[in-house]
């Protein structure tokens, strides 16, 4: 009964039902009960929920894969990075790359900081993940960033 109203809680913490598939893994990888016990908050298990849901978006693009720097996940397809998610001022974040006019309209959104990584074509965004009420909008935002760093073997464009 605690485990069922604590997913009541954590689905109004983030806005959105847990598809019972990532509501399993929270269960059995993480142990949230052990979390719980032992003073887990509902917004650090909120963070690790969308952790969970932006890893589920990213690794079902071709060729990527996840790894760590500089103490986050990343995304990469082929070496190339596309997406992390950091904290940043306290609060974790999606960062993504995106095409620089894009990159400036989005800027404009309070939930959304610029990051000091930009290229002459792309600049890195950072939106602030506990705003995200459309997973949608963000999954589209990540296949712009995937196309912008997918090798063109990756895109079949040879």
């Amino acid at each position: 009964m605690i485990i069922a109203n604590v997913r009541v809680q954590l689905e109004r913490e983030l806005g959105y039902g847990l598809e019972e598939r990532s509501w399993r893994f929270l269960i059995e990888k993480l142990h949230v009960a052990d979390h719980l016990y032992h003073g887990l908050s509902l917004s650090a298990l909120a963070d690790r929920a969308r952790e969970i849901k932006l890893r589920e978006i990213c690794l079902a693009l071709p060729d990527t894969k996840e790894g760590i720097a500089w103490k986050h996940p990343v995304f990469r397809v082929r070496e190339k990075m596309f997406c992390g998610y950091e904290e940043l001022d306290g609060k974790m974040t999606v960062g993504l790359k995106l095409e620089v006019p894009h990159a400036d309209l989005l800027a404009q959104d309070p939930r959304v900081v610029r990051s000091q990584y930009f290229g002459k074509h792309a600049k890195w965004v950072s939106i602030d993940a506990a705003s995200i009420d459309d997973w949608d909008d963000i999954a589209n935002l990540i296949m712009e960033s995937y196309l912008l760093s997918a090798p063109k073997q990756t895109l079949g464009k040879e």
